[in-house]
């Protein structure tokens, strides 16, 4: 029973200080950003152990050997292009508080402002 108490306590310990990492993660990165990386490491977390403790590999069809990896592969991508352009607008913001003055993007240094007067 003192084991027992001790796996209930890291059962709650672990999930809330992951919780407490990702809210600080939200606070000082953007959202889309944690949000993905959350998400990623959730994904390939769970392929691994399923491949390790289910065996998942093993019970796999042709169908699937190709399917499986191939959304794994597409999820990944997808969460790889939110990471990048996050990080791109992250750093656009670290700029314009450099330099105090507002970084224009292509479109706006192209063809002007796109403010509507009254």
């Amino acid at each position: 029973p003192v084991g027992l108490f001790f796996l209930f306590m890291l059962a709650w310990l672990i999930p809330f200080s992951g919780l407490l990492l990702l809210m600080q993660c939200i606070k000082r990165y953007d959202a889309t950003y944690s949000a993905s990386m959350f998400t990623g490491s959730i994904v390939i977390t769970a392929s691994t152990m399923s491949a390790v403790h289910y065996k998942t590999f093993s019970h796999l069809s042709i169908q699937t050997w190709i399917f499986y990896p191939l959304g794994l592969f597409i999820l990944l991508s997808g969460i790889v292009i939110l990471a990048t352009e996050a990080n791109l607008r992250q750093q656009v913001k670290t700029k314009e508080v450099a330099t105090d003055h507002p970084v224009e993007s292509k479109e706006e240094s192209e063809y002007g402002s796109f403010e509507v007067s009254t």
